[in-house]
This record gives C-alpha cells, structure tokens and sequence, in this order.
C-alpha cells in the first residue's frame, strides 16, 4: 500500500479479489441492479450479518416508527 501512495495511485486495492468486488459492483450499478445480500467482502462479515445488525440498531434508535 505504501508503495501506491508513493507512486501517486488514486485508487489502492490490496489484493485482486478487491479489484474483481469492486468491477462486479460497477457492472451491476451500471446495469441498474440492485445491491445483492450475498456478496462477501474481504475481511468484512457477510452482508446479510450486517444488514441485520443495522436493522436492529435502527430498531432501538427510531423505536419501530
């Protein structure tokens, strides 16, 4: 990675599964898809674990309005 900044990269990946994500990704936007559940992220928890989470603190948060 530091030899990203040093060469003056804009965008860093810090492996190929990154590059290939984020392509998938794009294609998808620019095809009009919506985000996908499924797709696992390199050092990340799956998604579907993260969507829960996020609904259950907006639960606690906005109280079920």
């Amino acid at each position: 990675m530091a030899d990203a900044v040093e060469a003056g990269k804009f965008w860093v990946f810090t492996g190929q599964e990154w590059v290939d994500l984020v392509a998938r990704r794009w294609d998808s936007i620019a095809n009009g898809e919506d985000p996908q559940l499924g797709v696992q992220v390199p050092g990340m928890p799956p998604t579907a674990q993260l969507a829960d989470e996020i609904r259950s603190l907006l639960t606690q948060v906005l109280g079920g309005q």
